[in-house]
Protein backbone atom coordinates (compact mmCIF):
# COMPACT_ATOMS: atom_id res chain seq x y z
CA UNK A 1 0.00 0.00 0.00
CA UNK A 2 1.78 3.21 -1.15
CA UNK A 3 1.61 6.26 1.33
CA UNK A 4 -1.15 7.71 -0.93
CA UNK A 5 -3.61 5.04 0.14
CA UNK A 6 -5.73 4.56 3.26
CA UNK A 7 -2.96 4.85 6.19
CA UNK A 8 -2.83 1.18 7.41
CA UNK A 9 -1.19 0.15 11.50
CA UNK A 10 0.84 -2.87 10.71
CA UNK A 11 0.45 -4.94 13.56
CA UNK A 12 4.09 -5.75 14.82
CA UNK A 13 7.27 -4.63 15.79
CA UNK A 14 8.67 -2.50 18.22
CA UNK A 15 6.42 0.05 19.44
CA UNK A 16 7.16 1.62 22.36
CA UNK A 17 10.81 0.08 23.16
CA UNK A 18 14.56 -0.42 21.98
CA UNK A 19 14.30 -3.55 20.81
CA UNK A 20 16.57 -6.35 21.35
CA UNK A 21 16.84 -8.62 18.51
CA UNK A 22 18.20 -11.39 20.23
CA UNK A 23 15.36 -11.93 23.08
CA UNK A 24 12.32 -14.42 22.24
CA UNK A 25 10.27 -11.58 22.90
CA UNK A 26 11.38 -8.13 23.74
CA UNK A 27 9.45 -5.07 23.80
CA UNK A 28 6.66 -4.48 20.82
CA UNK A 29 4.22 -2.60 18.59
CA UNK A 30 1.58 -0.48 18.23
CA UNK A 31 -1.68 -2.30 19.02
CA UNK A 32 1.05 -4.52 20.49
CA UNK A 33 2.76 -2.50 23.20
CA UNK A 34 5.77 -0.07 22.65
CA UNK A 35 8.27 -2.39 21.82
CA UNK A 36 8.59 -6.24 20.58
CA UNK A 37 11.22 -7.43 19.15
CA UNK A 38 12.02 -6.63 15.82
CA UNK A 39 14.30 -10.02 15.52
CA UNK A 40 11.31 -12.37 15.63
CA UNK A 41 10.48 -10.60 12.42
CA UNK A 42 8.75 -7.70 11.00
CA UNK A 43 5.19 -9.46 9.78
CA UNK A 44 5.89 -12.48 11.15
CA UNK A 45 3.19 -12.29 13.85
CA UNK A 46 0.02 -14.40 13.56
CA UNK A 47 -3.55 -13.36 14.33
CA UNK A 48 -2.89 -14.17 18.06
CA UNK A 49 0.34 -13.19 18.62
CA UNK A 50 -0.69 -10.49 21.34
CA UNK A 51 -3.64 -12.23 23.00
CA UNK A 52 -1.89 -12.67 26.40
CA UNK A 53 0.27 -9.11 26.86
CA UNK A 54 1.00 -10.56 30.27
CA UNK A 55 3.91 -12.56 28.16
CA UNK A 56 5.24 -9.10 27.15
CA UNK A 57 5.54 -7.16 30.45
CA UNK A 58 8.91 -8.37 31.87
CA UNK A 59 10.72 -6.57 28.61
CA UNK A 60 8.21 -4.20 27.61
CA UNK A 61 7.99 -2.62 31.10
CA UNK A 62 11.51 -3.40 32.38
CA UNK A 63 12.90 -0.14 34.62
CA UNK A 64 16.46 -0.93 32.23
CA UNK A 65 14.27 0.46 29.24
CA UNK A 66 14.55 4.07 31.43
CA UNK A 67 18.04 4.10 30.37
CA UNK A 68 17.59 4.44 26.66
CA UNK A 69 14.24 5.15 26.52
CA UNK A 70 14.25 8.49 28.47
CA UNK A 71 10.82 8.94 29.54
CA UNK A 72 10.71 11.73 31.26
CA UNK A 73 12.22 13.37 28.41
CA UNK A 74 9.03 12.00 26.17
CA UNK A 75 6.80 13.53 29.18
CA UNK A 76 9.00 16.93 28.67
CA UNK A 77 8.58 17.12 24.87
CA UNK A 78 4.94 17.13 25.56
CA UNK A 79 4.95 19.75 27.63
CA UNK A 80 1.84 18.78 29.65
CA UNK A 81 0.03 20.64 32.41
CA UNK A 82 -2.32 19.55 35.08
CA UNK A 83 -5.85 19.07 34.37
CA UNK A 84 -5.10 17.92 30.15
CA UNK A 85 -6.12 15.07 28.61
CA UNK A 86 -2.82 13.48 26.90
CA UNK A 87 -3.07 10.42 24.11
CA UNK A 88 -1.10 7.30 24.49
CA UNK A 89 -1.28 6.06 20.89
CA UNK A 90 -0.39 2.75 20.78
CA UNK A 91 -0.27 2.04 24.65
CA UNK A 92 0.23 -1.64 24.48
CA UNK A 93 1.40 -3.15 28.14
CA UNK A 94 1.23 0.65 29.62
CA UNK A 95 4.92 1.35 29.39
CA UNK A 96 4.57 5.29 29.07
CA UNK A 97 1.47 5.51 31.44
CA UNK A 98 2.67 6.10 34.95
CA UNK A 99 4.52 9.31 33.69
CA UNK A 100 1.74 10.57 31.74
CA UNK A 101 -0.81 10.25 34.66
CA UNK A 102 1.65 12.11 36.88
CA UNK A 103 2.08 14.90 34.50
CA UNK A 104 -1.84 15.18 34.37
CA UNK A 105 -2.70 14.85 37.87
CA UNK A 106 -5.66 13.81 39.11
CA UNK A 107 -8.17 16.15 36.98
CA UNK A 108 -6.49 14.93 34.24
CA UNK A 109 -6.96 12.44 31.68
CA UNK A 110 -4.81 9.43 30.07
CA UNK A 111 -6.20 7.70 26.98
CA UNK A 112 -4.98 4.68 25.91
CA UNK A 113 -5.27 3.23 23.02
CA UNK A 114 -4.37 0.64 21.14
CA UNK A 115 -5.77 -1.75 18.32
CA UNK A 116 -5.49 -4.60 19.69
CA UNK A 117 -8.17 -5.88 22.33
CA UNK A 118 -5.99 -7.89 24.58
CA UNK A 119 -3.81 -5.02 25.30
CA UNK A 120 -6.61 -2.91 26.38
CA UNK A 121 -8.27 -5.28 28.47
CA UNK A 122 -4.96 -5.96 29.75
CA UNK A 123 -4.85 -2.41 30.53
CA UNK A 124 -8.27 -2.06 31.97
CA UNK A 125 -6.77 -4.90 35.07
CA UNK A 126 -3.49 -2.91 35.81
CA UNK A 127 -5.43 0.32 35.91
CA UNK A 128 -7.32 -0.95 38.50
CA UNK A 129 -4.59 -3.01 40.51
CA UNK A 130 -2.15 0.76 39.77
CA UNK A 131 -5.03 3.06 40.70
CA UNK A 132 -4.88 4.36 37.74
CA UNK A 133 -8.22 6.19 38.05
CA UNK A 134 -7.54 8.95 35.30
CA UNK A 135 -6.78 6.28 32.48
CA UNK A 136 -9.57 5.41 29.85
CA UNK A 137 -8.80 2.44 26.99
CA UNK A 138 -9.39 2.98 23.75
CA UNK A 139 -9.98 0.87 20.79
CA UNK A 140 -8.59 2.75 17.64
CA UNK A 141 -9.31 1.77 14.18
CA UNK A 142 -6.49 0.67 12.16
CA UNK A 143 -6.43 4.20 9.79
CA UNK A 144 -7.45 6.71 12.71
CA UNK A 145 -7.14 7.13 16.70
CA UNK A 146 -11.43 7.49 16.53
CA UNK A 147 -11.46 10.31 19.05
CA UNK A 148 -13.91 12.91 19.02
CA UNK A 149 -11.92 16.49 17.05
CA UNK A 150 -10.43 19.11 18.80
CA UNK A 151 -11.09 16.78 22.32
CA UNK A 152 -7.40 16.63 23.51
CA UNK A 153 -4.39 18.32 24.42
CA UNK A 154 -1.60 16.18 23.06
CA UNK A 155 -0.73 12.44 21.58
CA UNK A 156 2.54 10.57 21.85
CA UNK A 157 2.89 7.45 19.73
CA UNK A 158 6.48 5.81 20.83
CA UNK A 159 8.32 3.11 18.53
CA UNK A 160 4.95 2.95 16.23
CA UNK A 161 5.09 5.48 13.97
CA UNK A 162 7.13 3.83 11.03
CA UNK A 163 4.51 1.04 11.00
CA UNK A 164 1.96 3.59 9.64
CA UNK A 165 1.15 3.92 5.93
CA UNK A 166 -0.41 6.80 4.58
CA UNK A 167 1.48 8.94 7.79
CA UNK A 168 0.47 12.17 6.09
CA UNK A 169 -2.75 11.07 6.02
CA UNK A 170 -2.75 9.51 9.41
CA UNK A 171 -1.20 13.00 10.45
CA UNK A 172 -3.83 15.23 9.84
CA UNK A 173 -6.74 12.54 11.49
CA UNK A 174 -4.46 13.03 14.72
CA UNK A 175 -4.04 17.20 14.36
CA UNK A 176 -8.06 17.23 14.17
CA UNK A 177 -8.11 15.25 16.96
CA UNK A 178 -6.02 17.80 18.79
CA UNK A 179 -7.47 21.21 20.69
CA UNK A 180 -5.63 24.26 18.53
CA UNK A 181 -2.05 24.55 19.90
CA UNK A 182 -1.89 20.37 21.02
CA UNK A 183 1.17 19.05 20.23
CA UNK A 184 1.71 15.60 18.76
CA UNK A 185 4.79 13.94 19.60
CA UNK A 186 6.67 10.91 17.88
CA UNK A 187 9.53 8.98 19.26
CA UNK A 188 10.95 6.46 16.92
CA UNK A 189 14.77 4.71 15.86
CA UNK A 190 17.32 6.23 14.54
CA UNK A 191 17.65 5.88 10.62
CA UNK A 192 21.06 3.93 10.81
CA UNK A 193 22.17 0.69 12.76
CA UNK A 194 21.61 -0.34 16.22
CA UNK A 195 23.66 -2.72 17.29
CA UNK A 196 20.73 -5.76 18.63
CA UNK A 197 18.22 -3.13 18.52
CA UNK A 198 14.64 -2.26 16.32
CA UNK A 199 13.84 -2.68 13.11
CA UNK A 200 15.29 -3.01 9.97
CA UNK A 201 16.91 -0.22 8.63
CA UNK A 202 14.92 -0.51 5.28
CA UNK A 203 11.65 0.52 7.72
CA UNK A 204 13.50 2.68 9.92
CA UNK A 205 12.66 6.74 8.66
CA UNK A 206 14.86 9.93 9.50
CA UNK A 207 13.96 12.44 11.81
CA UNK A 208 13.54 14.57 8.64
CA UNK A 209 10.88 12.20 7.11
CA UNK A 210 9.03 12.33 10.00
CA UNK A 211 8.76 16.55 9.99
CA UNK A 212 7.76 16.09 6.90
CA UNK A 213 4.54 13.51 7.46
CA UNK A 214 3.61 15.92 10.12
CA UNK A 215 3.84 19.66 7.84
CA UNK A 216 1.62 17.13 5.21
CA UNK A 217 -0.64 16.46 7.75
CA UNK A 218 -1.08 20.16 8.74
CA UNK A 219 1.47 20.66 11.29
CA UNK A 220 4.11 23.00 12.72
CA UNK A 221 6.73 20.19 12.93
CA UNK A 222 10.53 20.59 14.65
CA UNK A 223 13.28 18.27 15.97
CA UNK A 224 13.32 18.44 19.67
CA UNK A 225 16.78 17.64 21.59
CA UNK A 226 16.99 14.60 23.58
CA UNK A 227 19.75 12.29 25.07
CA UNK A 228 18.53 8.99 23.73
CA UNK A 229 21.53 6.95 21.82
CA UNK A 230 18.79 4.84 19.81
CA UNK A 231 15.96 7.54 19.61
CA UNK A 232 15.29 10.41 17.99
CA UNK A 233 11.60 12.82 18.85
CA UNK A 234 9.95 14.96 16.31
CA UNK A 235 7.29 17.25 17.77
CA UNK A 236 4.04 18.94 16.27
CA UNK A 237 2.07 21.61 16.64
CA UNK A 238 -1.46 22.09 15.90
CA UNK A 239 -1.72 26.01 14.36
CA UNK A 240 -3.67 28.02 16.66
Amino acid sequence: MSSTTVPQLIILGALVGGCRAAAPHTEAGHGAGHGEGHGVGHGAHGADHFADPSRFVADWNSPERDAYQKPEEIVAALGLTAGQTVVDLGAGTGYLLPPLVKAVGPDGVVIATDIEQAMLTFLDEAKAKEGWTTVRTHLSPMDRLGLPDTSVDAVVTLNVWHHIEGRGAYAATVLQTLKPGGVFVIVDFLKEETEGFGPPLSMRLSAEEVVADLVAGGFEAEVVPETMPRHYVVRGRRPR
